[in-house]
């Protein structure tokens, strides 16, 4: 074994200590899976609007985000046409493109409340609970895209629609009009 002395000290030591290698890479594992989650909220830009009585959920649902094309590609914020659509932080379509199409959308929610029914989350009285999806919408957007998309998330079957919002940091904030760009 690499490490002990030997009664022939003229061989070679042949044995590679891997045990610092795997602590390594499990301890790199770590990390990734901790800032998945802070890489894909990174990976659209999205101003969420700001709410007083936000909650926080405690099983997560489907997440789907959908932004604002001019803040994804850095332009001026003259205006909000829909860009891309994340479902569970994966790109499914992209809203502002000419040849744009619901169908892979709508196909990726199909599979996402199939997925949920094989194994549904159940209450205290052990009843199935509504598949819930959190729709976190830029605050430029117009409300017709946020009403298409819940619309569209109901008609597949999902039952309780969520939407993600900042908090206000100040209480004057709560009874003050929104603030016009």
């Amino acid at each position: 074994m690499a490490g002990f002395k030997t009664d022939n000290d003229d061989e070679a030591i042949s044995d590679i200590n891997v045990t610092p290698f795997v602590d390594v890479v499990l301890v790199v594992l770590i990390i990734f899976i901790v800032t998945a989650s802070a890489i894909v909220r990174a990976a659209i830009v999205v101003d969420l609007p700001k709410a007083s009585n936000a909650q926080t959920e405690v099983k997560p649902p489907v997440s789907i985000i959908i932004g604002c094309a001019q803040k994804q590609a850095g332009a001026g914020q003259e205006g909000c046409t829909p860009g891309s659509v994340l479902v569970d932080g994966e790109e499914v379509i992209d809203l502002s493109a000419e040849d744009a199409s619901v169908d892979p959308l709508v196909t990726v929610l199909r599979s996402k409340i199939e997925e949920a029914k094989r194994s549904p989350s159940l209450d205290e009285k052990g009843e199935a609970q509504p598949v819930s999806v959190l729709i976190t919408a830029d605050k430029d957007l117009r409300f017709q895209n946020v009403i298409w998309l819940m619309d569209l998330c109901k008609n597949e079957g999902f039952g309780a629609i969520m939407f993600n919002s900042e908090l206000f940091t100040r209480p004057e904030e709560v009874r003050s009009l929104p603030q016009r760009d």
